[in-house]
């Protein structure tokens, strides 16, 4: 292999490992990698060994239904994209725009008292924890947002949210 062919080669590792950053993605590529095998013996056997591949591959993608069935009804958030964090600065709280991707962090305090008032975290706001959504609205001179992930629903301290890149 040359030069340009070898550098190819490590760009396209490379972009499978960064689809392989979520449980589904994980899911995907080992099936994809079974089902190849198996193909590749099915070609090269004979018939009643074909049959038996055909349908260990069909049982293999049936299963990884099922998985992901699974995983969406009891973690949700383990089928989203592999998202980077960037913790926020109280003094760059306010860079926050409508439209900003954040991940919901569990609080250090569950009521924050400013000047400005008091926010308290509720616990029906527990099962949003390490989702991501996007900044519907601001409240209180941008101290306080509205997320679309609850519709709106919850009013969320600047404290409890981290911005993320997707």
């Amino acid at each position: 292999m040359n030069a340009p062919e070898e550098a190819d080669a490590a760009t396209a590792r490379a972009s499978i490992l960064r689809a392989v950053q979520t449980p589904l993605g994980f899911f995907c590529l080992t099936v994809l990698i079974v089902e190849t095998i198996f193909g590749t013996l099915a070609a090269i056997t004979n018939e009643g060994t074909q049959r038996l591949l055909v349908y260990a591959m069909i049982g293999i993608i049936l299963l990884l239904i099922l998985i992901v069935a699974g995983m969406a009804v009891f973690r949700p958030g383990a089928l989203t994209i592999a998202t980077t964090t960037t913790p926020i600065s109280r003094s760059s709280a306010s860079e926050f725009r409508r439209g900003d991707f954040v991940v919901i962090v569990k609080p250090k305090s569950r009521e924050i008292i400013k000047s400005w008032g008091v926010i308290g975290w509720s616990s029906s706001m527990d099962e949003f924890v390490g989702q991501s959504t996007r900044i519907s609205s601001f409240q209180s001179n941008k101290k306080i947002v509205k997320l679309e992930l609850d519709s709106g629903r919850h009013d969320w301290a600047t404290e409890w949210i981290q911005r993320t890149f997707i």
